[in-house]
């Protein structure tokens, strides 16, 4: 995509296109970004157990530094494709391009079915 920000103000274009302005809300990027996030982990080994303990000992504690919370999110994916001997940008790019792809009925319709389980707004 070329420049550093390029790819994502394109992925944030695409959802609101595709979501609407919900999908510019921060609280429904942190919900997505969490999605996205125990999901890695699931892939990675984490289990169900260690997810559910690691929330419980974050959303007992006070909310972090925005900044400072999202520079930590991409230092451990980061390192965590680093140990996977993952380019993220590669993969990042290959994604993107396949969601889009998908016709925009599709996103929607799973985006319902969260909405409808609370883990969407």
């Amino acid at each position: 995509m070329g420049s550093k920000g390029a790819r994502p103000a394109a992925a944030l274009a695409w959802a609101v296109e595709t979501f609407g302005p919900v999908a510019a809300d921060p609280a429904e990027r942190g919900l997505r970004l969490l999605e996205e996030a125990m999901e890695l982990a699931q892939c990675l080994g984490v289990s169900g157990a260690q997810a559910d303990a690691l929330a419980l000992r974050v959303w007992g504690r006070d909310p972090g530094l925005l900044h400072q919370e999202f520079a930590q999110v991409l230092l451990c994916l980061e390192a965590a494709a680093a140990a996977s001997r993952v380019d993220l940008d590669a993969v990042a790019e290959k994604e993107f391009a396949r969601i889009q792809k998908l016709p925009a009925s599709h996103h929607r319709r799973r985006h319902e079915v969260k909405k409808r389980g609370g883990i969407a707004t």
